[in-house]
């Protein structure tokens, strides 16, 4: 009599088939594309962070250059743009430098600058700058800015540039038909 061994007839799992490859890569995928989206919005949100710091250092180097000139700011830097406030009567070099810059918009899209502009005459007793906010924002008094449009700040004893931030010359009361004061 001849006595046989029964193998059991099983064979080894050496991997993983296409399909459930395929799976794998797929819901890898969706979890690195929902993290990507969340990264851009932080780093817009970086940024605009950033752009708040550089309005707040500006409005300080634009007093300290009002207190070292008897009360009056810089003259209008050529094309309007702050990163060229940096020689003549518009040099502001001496109370921040580098001077900032928008991390994204550039040219006449970056941070811009204006002296004081009341009932049709250029004076330095006061100004106002526009910036560009990449993310919507409200503002003090509760006006919702659209993201990536301007907005504008205006400092000294005038109304600023009217043209940019909505004063009227004569009334001295906001008519909206400018820009959105940032704050």
């Amino acid at each position: 009599m001849k006595f046989s061994t029964l193998k059991p007839n099983i064979q080894s799992h050496r991997g993983f088939t296409l399909i459930e490859l395929l799976v794998v890569i797929a819901i890898i995928g969706l979890l690195a594309s929902t993290v990507l989206a969340s990264l851009s919005s932080a780093r817009s949100s970086a940024r605009d962070a950033g752009r708040l710091s550089d309005i707040k250092q500006l409005q300080i180097a634009l007093e300290l250059y009002r207190n070292a000139n008897n009360g009056l700011y810089p003259t209008n830097p050529t094309s309007s743009q702050v990163v060229n406030m940096n020689s003549g009567t518009a040099n502001i070099t001496p109370y921040i430098s580098p001077i900032p810059k928008d991390p994204t918009h550039t040219g006449g899209n970056g941070y811009l600058y204006n002296m004081g502009y009341i009932a049709g005459v250029w004076n330095r007793t006061s100004y106002t700058m526009l910036f560009k906010f990449e993310n919507q924002r409200v503002n003090r008094v509760g006006k919702v800015i659209p993201a990536n449009s301007w907005c504008s700040i205006t400092g000294g004893s005038g109304n600023g540039y009217s043209t940019w931030n909505g004063m009227n010359d004569v009334t001295g009361v906001y008519d909206n038909s400018s820009y959105t004061p940032c704050f």
